[in-house]
């Protein structure tokens, strides 16, 4: 959920094969911050911060993910108004 002064937005989990959930909400709200630094919409930038959060649960450890499949995984995110 991100919820602004105006809006709120909801985007469902991405399926995935959970292996270690050691750093994800880190992971998810840098992914959010680079976004928004980066002059991406809310919409996109939860999105991006969903596709990594979920890259990070799919790698053991702390070891830096793959970054190959954010791009699949952001288009997969479905962020809704609510």
């Amino acid at each position: 959920v991100l919820s602004t002064k105006d809006k709120a937005f909801y985007v469902e989990g991405i399926e995935s094969e959970v292996v270690d959930t050691t750093g994800a909400g880190d992971a998810m709200l840098a992914a959010m911050l680079a976004a928004m630094e980066e002059n991406m919409g809310k919409e996109e930038s939860l999105e991006k911060a969903l596709a990594f959060a979920t890259l990070v649960v799919e790698t053991p450890g702390t070891r830096t993910p793959e970054v190959e499949q954010l791009e699949e995984y952001m288009e997969n995110a479905e962020v809704r108004e609510v």
